[in-house]
């Protein structure tokens, strides 16, 4: 019997079993076969199984292949010890087919309710079920990213398995990651499910203030650019000298930023600041007499766009200096709030720098060049917030660890930055925690009373000019707060909700190389800052420091109950601090890198957001 089982295996290439399946198929083809003929249509059903044989084999395959093909490859580009032979007794886990399957499965789905997706023929849908096609869309967005966001977390805890001889360290960082993972799908889902409920009605795709899309094409410069600088910034970081490599950060900063506002057209850089319930919107009640108009804002609050009577008027008098110094037009605006939004990323690398050394600061700049707010950078007023409270705390960096406190250009810096501290509460009202960074860079350099004195002289200044021009702050605090009980909107939406969601979107605009910094942050934190600490260690700690101080601010903006939701621009001035703890992980590797492009791109891809 052995040797009649072995003969047919070696004449037929395989076991019984499989010739048996094999006949098995064919009847049923056959029966199949038999059935169609029976039916009058059958040469139409014939053409449409060729034309879909021809179509695969001939066009789909050869494309899917390819891309396949070019996947593989890039992923051996980035990541060659993941792709090479692993040495003996390591194991390492293949990338590929946790983005291949996910994949595969939206290009299925896509398949199967294309018609419903594209709105094809939706009268004719209407007319026959009495629905509409709106869902498809975001259905099937939700399916791709539960499924990409499922595989990413199989991959990570595949990972953590796979290494469960390796250190603590590697494996708390893929855990953090895992976790950051679980909790922006978790929240997603949390959110659909209320918005189904009606519980969450202000929003179209809570936690975000947005609504769901998809751009394929449109992301090319994007790609191109992320392409660019995932290659060039570890690079630039090792061998530039410092202030060559300052001004390309600030450059590849802005430059990154547009690459994805672009995806939109020209409206994705200036549309954001002039859609309605914006700031210009409020620029022609102001004229050509600011000074009235400041003198009554409070009085006149409630009669402006729902983002002027929302903010102090620091970001309404920028926009008509604009105006009047010749700059007319949102495009100027867009160029400037970009501008200082992209150097946000030096100042905070400056700050590093002066606290904890350069080592540490041209390990966190190419991450907070190449960073997934840099959605909301271009074009949200945020974006020149940030911009300002950066460059405050470096100039306050600078002054207060100067080698001589007495020289004039000490002071000049401290007095620079102490008027910068001063205009932030007229610039945004959420700005008072971001204070917590300044504090924790006075806790950590002990300036000189001169320096002291010096940046709080300054900071009276912008507050005695509006209060002289007749705005007085808690006036427009109480103008504010009655604008958020009377026009709904964010007291209307679920506390608990975004308590949590929050977080989320603070998530994504960090990205996963945040998330993989958390457990070594946290080490720094228990180890302090004490001056008793090794040098390597002590630097380590002020940078942890300088991270959970905004981390802080954000908390005690998310208690307060007044951030439900919109976060997504609200934390941008905090996110550019958390970025920093990038620099507690090892010199800048390009698969984190990659990481926080592709999570930038997705979030571009999937997510229409007003700002």
């Amino acid at each position: 019997m052995r040797g009649t089982l072995r003969s047919v295996r070696d004449f037929y290439g395989a076991g019984p079993l499989h010739l048996l399946a094999l006949i098995g198929c064919f009847a049923l083809a056959g029966y199949a076969a038999l059935r169609t003929l029976a039916n009058p249509s059958w040469p139409v059903m014939l053409a449409w199984f060729g034309g879909a044989v021809i179509g695969h084999d001939l066009v789909a395959f050869p494309l899917y292949a390819l891309a396949d093909r070019s996947l593989t490859r890039a992923l051996r580009a980035l990541w060659p010890r993941r792709t090479a032979t692993p040495p003996a007794g390591q194991v390492t886990v293949p990338v590929v087919n946790h983005i291949r399957v996910p994949a595969l499965g939206a290009g299925l789905l896509f398949l199967l309710f294309f018609p419903g997706i594209v709105r094809q023929g939706a009268a004719t849908y209407t007319y026959a079920t009495g629905r509409t096609q709106q869902p498809y869309l975001g259905r099937w967005l939700i399916l791709v990213a539960a499924m990409f966001a499922v595989s990413a977390v199989v991959y990570a805890v595949r990972t953590g398995h796979a290494r469960h001889h390796a250190s603590k360290t590697a494996r708390g960082e893929w855990a953090a990651v895992a976790a950051w993972a679980l909790l922006i799908a978790g929240v997603f889902a949390w959110g659909y499910v209320l918005r189904r409920a009606g519980r969450s009605p202000e929003d179209a795709l809570p936690p975000l203030h947005a609504t769901a899309r998809l751009l394929t094409w449109q992301l090319l410069p994007a790609i191109g650019t992320a392409a660019l600088l995932v290659v060039l910034l570890p690079v630039l970081a090792r061998g530039l000298r410092w202030r060559p490599l300052a001004a390309a950060g600030w450059v590849a900063a802005a430059g990154w930023a547009v690459a994805l506002a672009v995806s939109e057209g020209a409206a994705g850089l200036t549309g954001p600041i002039t859609t309605p319930g914006e700031y210009y919107g409020g620029l022609s009640a102001m004229g050509g007499h600011p000074l009235r108009w400041l003198a009554t804002f409070t009085e006149q609050a409630q009669r402006y766009p729902i983002h002027v009577k929302g903010h102090p008027p620091g970001p309404m008098l920028i926009l008509w200096a604009l105006d009047a110094s010749g700059l007319h037009g949102p495009g100027w605006a867009a160029a400037v709030i970009i501008a200082v939004g992209g150097s946000a990323s030096v100042a905070v690398a400056i700050t590093v720098r002066a606290l904890a050394g350069e080592e540490l600061a041209r390990r966190a700049l190419p991450f907070l060049v190449l960073t997934p707010m840099a959605v909301w950078i271009a074009t949200s007023m945020d974006a020149l917030f940030m911009g300002a409270g950066a460059w405050a705390t470096a100039l306050l960096t600078l002054a207060a660890t100067a080698p001589d406190p007495r020289r004039g250009r000490c002071l000049a810096g401290a007095v620079a930055a102490g008027l910068l501290f001063g205009s932030l509460p007229y610039l945004s009202y959420g700005l008072l925690p971001l204070f917590a960074v300044p504090l924790a860079v006075l806790i950590v350099a002990r300036p000189g009373a001169r320096v002291v004195a010096a940046t709080l002289a300054a900071m009276t200044v912008v507050p005695l000019a509006f209060t002289l021009a007749g705005f007085w702050w808690p006036d427009g605090v109480a103008a504010t707060h009655l604008a958020y009980l009377t026009t709904g909107g964010s007291s209307r939406r679920p506390y608990l909700f975004f308590l949590i969601g929050d977080f989320a979107v603070l998530g994504l605009l960090t990205g996963p190389a945040v998330a993989a910094g958390v457990p070594a942050l946290a080490r720094a934190l228990r180890r302090g800052v004490g001056r008793s600490l090794p040098e390597t260690e002590r630097v380590r700690a002020v940078v942890a420091l300088l991270a959970a101080a905004a981390l802080l601010g954000t908390i005690v903006l998310d208690l307060a109950g007044l951030t439900r939701g919109e976060v997504e621009r609200i934390w941008v001035p905090y996110a550019a601090w958390l970025t920093a703890a990038t620099a507690l992980r090892p010199a800048p590797g390009r698969r984190w890198l990659a990481a926080q492009a592709v999570t930038a791109i997705v979030v571009q891809a999937l997510v229409h957001s007003p700002w």
